[in-house]
């Protein structure tokens, strides 16, 4: 299967998972911030394995750690650098709050996840177009492009 397919599935799941913890930020009174930092560290998670896939790299279903995920982009892409410090927050809380005995968190974290997820999404999601287009461009548009 086309690496660039899956990619965008990988995205698309990640929108999802956004769209979830901004839901559940914006609607639920009180607030349940350990199900936001969740949505959040899915989300995170996945846009960057998304990443990997469209690279046609390994992706490391085996682990569920935003950060590290991070880092292994980082390690291709530089950019990516300036997101690990915020995706291992939202590891932190995520882990800290769903699993006893819980830490405490704050809206402001939550917040904060929530503008840290969308960023990473955007940023894999401008990349994958990138590749995408970069892909399109080199291919040979018909038959006779093929001959020399």
């Amino acid at each position: 299967m086309n690496d660039h397919i899956v990619a965008k599935d990988w995205l698309e799941l990640a929108r999802k998972n956004y769209d979830v913890a901004k839901f559940l930020y914006e609607t639920l009174q009180p607030k349940r911030l350990s199900a936001v930092f969740n949505a959040c560290q899915a989300s995170a998670e996945t846009s960057l394995k998304g990443y990997l896939c469209a690279k046609g790299l390994n992706i490391p279903k085996d682990f569920y750690d935003a950060a590290m995920v991070c880092r292994h982009c980082a390690e291709v892409d530089p950019a990516f650098e300036n997101f690990i410090d915020g995706c291992g927050e939202t590891d932190r809380c995520a882990n800290g709050t769903w699993y006893p005995p819980a830490i405490k968190v704050t809206s402001a974290q939550a917040k904060r996840s929530l503008k840290q997820t969308l960023a990473v999404y955007n940023l894999v999601s401008d990349r994958i177009q990138e590749l995408i287009a970069t892909k399109t461009e080199n291919e040979p548009r018909n038959k006779n492009d093929l001959e020399m």
